[in-house]
């Protein structure tokens, strides 16, 4: 407004407050020519996009402060929870630093530079603890990378804390995937079985190896697993049948605190998850209960 440079209309000064800064419009720029698929200007883009600010350590943990992101209330209550150690400060992140090591790390991935790649999917894994998407990269990096057994424990923390149907089925999907090559045939079976329950079977066709893997499996197992035995299943491979009961207490507690707290808003958020994955007639009475602000 000053320089003359901004429009002065609203539209445009809301944007250049929110995605205005050189941070924000590095990595758009990064996401521009990444979905063009040219990766080499991709990645140039996103280093120059997040390297100033990595340089001036703007985001780097230190003294009991984290610096963190999420996309949901439901992920940082559950981080407060479940993930953050006892006194620390978290402050936020803005999204296109997540994004830009992200474009980043994908961008090394694809040209071989496994080293580049995960030390970036790293960083962008402890930025975003509760991101699906910086978990599954992570582990596909690692995978890449000769560390199956890594790859392995890192879905596993995923689906310890998972609690939407995306981020249930995808991590089981993937895990199938891994558990298939490793192997071992029933726990690959019952997690691509909670994979098509949570995301269903017409989503998981296209693209997906694991998808005719398993249909060999049949002349093993001759049936669908039931849940008894998906459970036995899993718990043979350590991997948590998600969501968890603790998943579950923590987010019905984080609800009931932000209703007494009279913040709508969360609760409604964190209610949706709980419904989105168990499919309860009472939650889904209390979701549609909440409104917008208290009555006075």
């Amino acid at each position: 407004l000053i320089d003359g440079t901004l429009e002065d209309e609203a539209a445009s000064i809301m944007d250049a407050l929110v995605g205005g800064s050189p941070l924000a419009r590095g990595v758009d720029r990064a996401r521009e020519a990444f979905y063009a698929r040219d990766v080499e200007l991709a990645e140039r883009r996103a280093r120059e996009a997040v390297e100033d600010v990595d340089a001036a350590g703007a985001h780097a943990d230190a003294d009991g402060v984290a610096w963190r992101s999420f996309s949901t209330y439901a992920d940082r209550a559950l981080y407060n929870r479940l993930v953050a150690p006892a006194g620390e400060t978290c402050r936020l992140v803005p999204d296109a630093y997540l994004e830009g090591h992200l474009i980043v790390s994908a961008c090394a991935l694809a040209r071989g530079d496994l080293g580049e790649a995960l030390a970036h999917a790293r960083l962008a894994r402890e930025v975003a603890p509760l991101s699906t998407q910086a978990s599954l990269h992570l582990a596909q990096c690692l995978e890449a990378a000769g560390r199956a057994r890594e790859a392995g424990d890192e879905l596993r923390r995923l689906l310890s804390l998972a609690h939407d149907p995306e981020s249930v089925g995808l991590g089981y999907l993937r895990m199938a995937q891994l558990q298939w090559q490793e192997g071992h045939v029933l726990a690959a079976q019952a997690c691509y079985q909670l994979a098509c329950a949570r995301l269903g079977a017409p989503v998981l066709v296209a693209g997906f190896a694991v998808v005719a893997l398993i249909g060999q499996v049949g002349g093993a197992t001759e049936a669908s697993l039931t849940a008894e035995q998906v459970e036995r299943a899993l718990r043979a491979e350590d991997i948590p049948l998600a969501p968890t009961e603790e998943v579950g207490t923590a987010l019905m507690e984080a609800s009931r605190a932000a209703v007494d707290a009279e913040l709508f808003g969360v609760s409604r958020d964190v209610v949706r998850s709980l419904c989105s994955v168990l499919r309860d007639d009472v939650l889904f009475g209390v979701l549609r209960s909440l409104e917008d602000e208290p009555d006075r």
